[in-house]
């Protein structure tokens, strides 16, 4: 990932850049150990020196494993990460420096123009994120992986659940198993839905028993290598019911859609579209509450996305999810979703 980068910001005319955002620093370099919603370390690339990776000395033993892809300078701890960035740069040539405009705070910002006169620090958006939207080869093998450990951990789930049982319980399960099955944890804190709380598309997992003939909707992901997986499924525990059957067909109607929708070239608004309008032919369209998929990767939520006002265009090797659903406030919802690989032919679903 690291040799891929300084060729397209040399075209941007910058002699280094500068990656602050978590996400994209284990994305280039690997490392997994970071906190997702704290500064913890910083990625200095350029074009004529080696990476750098300045890192709080808390990470001193964990960051050995990239130090023959990185040059590694510690800080004395988080607040000090800066203050050695300032250091490096100052020692190179360096006149033009890019940053993530997303992800730098305006007084972060402020700060480094003061201690870097003379120097052009240069906002960009997304440059990381338009190379993470494609996968490697590697990339995809890891998604598989941790969605063939959801898939299997689901179908334990789903033979042992019960009635008695509380959505934590069941939450709780589910998340022993994936390490069981040879995850790393889990790629967002699972969604367990029982009954009416199904209707709540993000509900947030709670002590309610699950009932016979309650509608149960399970919603998680195992995260391997530091990628992420994703599904969604839904039944009823006990008989179904023909309402449950009705909108349980018109969810996966508009799925099988969608999959088929999905095409190089073809937008996010054309693939929303598709699974929209099964739902609006049979008058259920106000019932769909959200977009129908997202890219995954080092985050759950990532480009691209299948929106009704995203005009990005599918390319091979994207990977993202497909997830219809529709809702009933007091009755239930479903939802279904798989995670599908953007290739030459169309969609191919991972890890079922």
């Amino acid at each position: 990932m690291l040799q891929t980068i300084p060729s397209l910001f040399q075209k941007k005319q910058l002699e280094a850049f500068l990656v602050t955002y978590p996400a994209n620093i284990t994305y280039l370099t690997g490392f997994t150990g970071l906190s997702p919603d704290e500064e913890e370390c910083i990625v200095i690339l350029s074009v004529e020196k080696p990476p750098a990776l300045v890192f709080p000395r808390l990470y001193q033993e964990e960051v050995q494993q990239l130090k023959k892809s990185l040059s590694l300078h510690p800080a004395t701890g988080r607040s000090s990460l800066f203050d050695e960035v300032v250091v490096l740069i100052k020692k190179s040539s360096w006149t033009r420096i890019g940053f993530e405009a997303e992800h730098l705070s305006v007084a972060r910002h402020q700060w480094l123009q003061k201690k870097l006169s003379g120097i052009q620090l240069v906002p960009e958006s997304g440059l990381i994120e338009d190379v993470r939207v494609i996968k490697t080869e590697e990339e995809i093998r890891f998604l598989e992986k941790a969605q063939r450990i959801t898939v299997k951990t689901y179908e334990t789930i789903q033979k042992t659940l019960h009635a008695g049982q509380t959505e934590q319980e069941i939450a709780f399960r589910m998340q022993q198993l994936l390490y069981e099955y040879g995850a790393e944890g889990s790629s967002f804190d699972p969604i367990v839905a029982g009954g009416p709380h199904s209707a709540v598309p993000h509900h947030k997992t709670g002590n309610r028993k699950i009932a016979s003939g309650d509608i149960v909707l399970l919603d998680f992901g195992a995260r391997y290598k530091g990628y992420c997986a994703d599904i969604t499924r839904t039944f009823m525990l006990g008989n179904p019911t023909d309402r449950f059957l009705k909108i349980q067909q018109l969810v996966e109607r508009a799925y099988e859609t969608s999959l088929a929708t999905i095409q190089l070239g073809k937008t996010g608004k054309e693939v929303y579209q598709s699974a929209w309008r099964v739902f609006e032919k049979n008058g259920v369209a106000l019932q769909f509450l959200h977009g129908l998929g997202h890219g995954v990767g080092v985050q759950i939520h990532e480009r691209p996305y299948l929106k009704a006002t995203v005009v990005e265009t599918l390319k091979e090797g994207m990977v993202l999810t497909v997830e219809p659903g529709l809702y009933f406030p007091g009755w239930g919802g479903v939802r279904y979703e798989n995670v599908v690989v953007v290739e030459g032919t169309g969609a191919r679903v991972v890890g079922v």
